[in-house]
């Protein structure tokens, strides 16, 4: 077994939490903090704060979830061969997620997510 069914349940809360807040962004709302995720969830606040204790954790994790929308070959390529190489995953990839894609690269929603990981 994968995993115990409370953590495959902690896996869907955690994966529900970053979703609505990849939401919140796409519908250019600028509040993104622990408040209007709960609200947008419809979890208490206490428990978006149990899985992301600040806000540089919650965009953090945003990002890693974007990244694993896009599927597991969208990386950031070493070499110049590893940029050859997975082109096309990073395409299809991009493609799946296009409109998550399009807000993080030009919003100020996903410019606020880019640059809380820097």
């Amino acid at each position: 077994m994968a995993g115990t069914r409370r953590e495959l349940r902690k896996d869907h809360v955690r994966n529900h939490l970053l979703d609505e807040l990849i939401a919140l962004l796409a519908a250019g709302a600028m509040d993104v903090s622990h408040d209007a995720v709960a609200a947008r969830s419809g979890v208490a606040r206490r428990t978006v704060y149990r899985y992301f204790p600040d806000r540089k954790a919650l965009m953090d994790a945003a990002l890693d979830r974007v990244r694993s929308l896009a599927g597991p070959q969208v990386t950031y390529p070493r070499s110049a061969s590893e940029l050859l190489a997975t082109l096309e995953p990073i395409y299809t990839g991009f493609d799946r997620i296009a409109p998550i894609a399009t807000m993080l690269r030009s919003t100020p929603q996903g410019r606020a997510l880019r640059l809380a990981q820097n």
